[in-house]
């Protein structure tokens, strides 16, 4: 999961940087961090961060289709 994407599913889902740092069990300015890729996310955050949007209801397969848009996206600027 690369930044946009994090950004992307947090907003969609509602939740702030500080409400999803709770869920998962990180400082909010961790999220903040990787959000604006000062620092690269963990594949063991990542998991966590995926859990909780799986725990609301975003599968992963939206996960997947909303990254190919975001592609697309960065592909014609």
């Amino acid at each position: 999961m690369n930044k946009e994407l994090l950004k992307s599913i947090r907003l969609l889902s509602g939740y702030s940087q500080i409400q999803l740092a709770e869920k998962v069990g990180i400082s909010h300015s961790t999220i903040s961090r990787i959000e604006a890729g000062l620092i690269k996310l963990k594949p063991k955050t990542e998991r966590e961060i995926l859990n909780v949007f799986r725990e609301i209801g975003i599968s992963e397969q939206e996960i997947a289709s909303l990254h190919l848009i975001l592609q697309g996206k960065d592909r014609r600027k």
